[in-house]
């Protein structure tokens, strides 16, 4: 399978994994400035997006987080803003995007669909012998995601 590229979007701090066969290659997350507007937080999250992929040029397939939505009013309207803004930008650039239901992933990685944030980190940090913290969850659940879309086939998801 070719290298994939998991995300877990935000506005404020995207995380990213790249993986190959479940063995993990890169991670990290981008934290716009703060001061930024939203358009240019997305902006800036879609440069750094660029960045991962100029790196990594095996990948094929971009695997985000469904758009689960916990967040409310405004928030959950900028999010979907930048997550069809990075989709289309992804298919426009050839590569294929499936969508990772967050339920789903927290099963397969902790057997409970409604896994805390930390039981998230915890269950990473096992498998991968890291030592991630709780505010590194959004790098911890793009790593998530990475995995469980490797275990499920991976470009079956493709939507």
């Amino acid at each position: 399978m070719a290298h994939v590229l998991a995300l877990d979007l935000s506005i404020r701090s995207t995380g990213y994994a790249i993986l190959n066969d479940n063995e993990l290659l890169d991670y990290g997350c981008f934290k716009p400035p703060i001061k930024l507007k939203t358009f240019r937080k997305i902006e800036y999250n879609l440069c750094k997006l660029k960045e991962v992929l100029d790196k990594h040029a095996r990948v094929r397939l971009v695997v985000i987080e469904s758009a689960a939505f916990a967040a409310k009013g405004p928030a959950r309207e900028k999010l979907a803003e930048q997550q069809g803004v990075i989709k289309h930008w992804l298919i426009a650039h050839g590569y294929m995007v499936a969508m990772a239901p967050i339920t789903a992933v927290k099963k397969a990685i902790t057997g409970n669909g409604g896994a805390s944030k930390e039981e998230m980190v915890d269950a990473i940090n096992e498998q991968y012998e890291m030592e991630l913290s709780v505010k590194q969850n959004d790098i911890a659940d793009a790593i998530a995601i990475g995995t469980w879309a490797m275990d499920t086939g991976g470009l079956a998801l493709v939507e």
